[in-house]
């Protein structure tokens, strides 16, 4: 690689391995309060995990890379039963890796059976559960894929946005996340009381952290070796193409072979992340990268 791509990858922290610009929706305002609901959607039965009463999905805003506003989808699951004095605590929960394409959202479609059977036993227990589906899934823009800080708001204003559409919300909630969603979590553990003073934060369970990626890329090139990691090579790829996105100065199209051009084009528009591991799951970086 390039010494001036080689720089710009080291430079990249966990904290924000894609850093986009993204322009808010038309009609945007930059004023416009993190957390503010655009639209709620009361979800049919079949949408409404064990240990619910009800789904709602929201539309709300958020920020995003360099602080620009940017919407998010959610979805609210409320417990069963009367709330308790103070209102229903909340859990914030932060997903793992479904891909960057709009379709791949959590919020549009049925839960999956092991996350509905872990967010409801969190429901049984008496807790709210709000997800999010991070900033530019399923809304305008390119999601920028681990991008700590802009998932981190996510979550802190999807519970802003559940306590707008929901008044028997308490104020105090923890966040937790698995994978993408851990690190989403350890981010806003670092942020939260700062980010929303106004809202009880009391903690955060973070599992699967990816970290020390940006480590790996600057070593990527046609002689990078084989991982034993069936995926890694999407992941990149989910990486690459939000850096694709937000900087066209360094021209990523041409570090990339026909191949790697396509797996960008196809996470980017056409498949969840595990159809691309199908497909494309023994393709190595070296094969991605000129």
């Amino acid at each position: 690689m390039s010494k001036r791509l080689g720089r710009t990858l080291v430079g990249l922290s966990a904290s924000a391995l894609v850093a986009l610009t993204v322009a808010a929706p038309a009609g945007a305002e930059p004023n416009d309060a993190p957390g503010a609901v655009v639209s709620r959607e009361l979800l049919g039965p079949d949408r409404v995990i064990p240990g619910a009463v009800s789904a709602t999905k929201v539309t709300y805003w958020s920020t995003g890379p360099k602080d620009a506003p940017m919407t998010s989808t959610g979805v609210v699951y409320r417990p069963e039963g009367a709330p308790p004095e103070g209102g229903w605590p909340v859990i914030s929960y932060a997903h793992g890796t479904v891909g960057v394409a709009d379709q791949c959202a959590p919020s549009s479609s049925v839960p999956l059976e092991r996350t509905a059977t872990h967010l409801g036993h969190w429901l049984e227990q008496g807790y709210a559960v709000v997800t999010t589906d991070y900033v530019g899934l399923g809304t305008p823009g390119v999601h920028p894929y681990l991008d700590g800080r802009s998932a981190a708001h996510s979550v802190v204003d999807m519970v802003r946005a559940a306590r707008a559409v929901d008044d028997d919300l308490s104020s105090e909630w923890v966040a937790m996340g698995q994978s993408q969603g851990g690190q989403a979590t350890m981010f806003t553990a670092s942020l939260a009381t700062d980010y929303a003073p106004e809202l009880d934060y009391r903690g955060a369970v973070a599992t699967g952290v990816p970290s020390n990626i940006e480590n790996l890329l600057p070593l990527g090139g046609p002689a990078f070796p084989a991982l034993p990691l069936k995926g890694t090579t999407v992941y990149i790829a989910n990486v690459l193409d939000g850096l694709r996105a937000s900087r066209p100065d360094i021209d990523i199209d041409s570090y990339l072979t026909p191949l790697g051009k396509t797996i960008l084009d196809d996470v980017e528009n056409n498949m969840c992340y595990t159809e691309a591991r199908t497909k494309y799951g023994t393709v190595t970086l070296g094969q991605v990268l000129t």
